[in-house]
């Protein structure tokens, strides 16, 4: 596993059930190509010192026989959903992470790409002075896509927030092991300016050639609290 090369792209979300326990969702999408890594399931630290092991729950289970298989989008991506609930301690600040070797090889603005981990971070905040738990925003498009090479590229990830929050978008490195990816660089021609801060549009003009690139979006979401 240690050799796996097959995470493409992804993100956490979590969903409030009540007081303090929420839905918490890692979804990946993995490159089936060469490879016979995949993961019936994923372990998910909570932030609070505490982690347990999420199913995959989409798809059929030939596979998996006490998960499911995940579902094929592409000929060579698969589409892979993790679910699990969890009960915080209290209010607080919460980082929850999942963290998976490897990435693909051979992407062009991460040194060694094969060898560094495949790390998704999502933050939460439990406020004592908010009566109803927060949602994370939730994205319709799919993470991954294709450029031309020298045409404009635009991409937007579709974010949607179901408690009416205000969000913000802005490029941020990508990381490994916790910390951003030593030598990670941006990709050519596109720098933090190529996303819209307020409608999370990215603009890059324009791809110089054709190349395996990865960016990570941070997306913050505001809300007002009562008085």
């Amino acid at each position: 596993s240690s050799f796996a090369t097959h995470n493409r792209a992804g993100e956490i979300t979590y969903k409030w059930i009540s007081g303090y326990t929420y839905e918490i969702t890692v979804t990946t999408y993995t490159n089936t190509n060469n490879t016979n890594a995949d993961r019936c399931e994923l372990t998910v630290v909570f932030g609070d010192g505490d982690s347990a092991i999420f199913p995959r729950v989409n798809g059929t289970n030939s596979l998996c026989p006490q998960t499911a298989d995940g579902v094929m989008i592409k000929s060579d991506t698969k589409l892979n959903i993790y679910k699990g609930i969890h009960t915080y301690p209290g209010p607080g600040t919460y980082k929850i992470t999942m963290e998976d070797p490897n990435r693909n090889a051979g992407i062009c603005n991460i040194p060694s790409s094969v060898n560094a981990s495949f790390f998704l971070l999502t933050e939460l905040v439990i406020n004592p002075f908010f009566p109803f738990g927060n949602n994370s925003p939730t994205l319709a498009n799919m993470p991954l896509d294709q450029a031309c090479v020298n045409k404009c590229f635009e991409h937007n990830p579709g974010a949607h927030d179901i408690d009416g929050d205000s969000l913000a978008y802005s490029i941020v490195p990508c990381y490994a092991n916790g910390v951003p990816i030593p030598g990670y660089t941006l990709p050519p021609q596109f720098n933090v300016n190529s996303i819209d801060p307020l409608k999370g549009d990215i603009l890059w003009c324009s791809p110089p050639a054709i190349f395996q690139y990865n960016i990570a979006i941070l997306i913050n979401e505001y809300k007002l609290l009562p008085n």
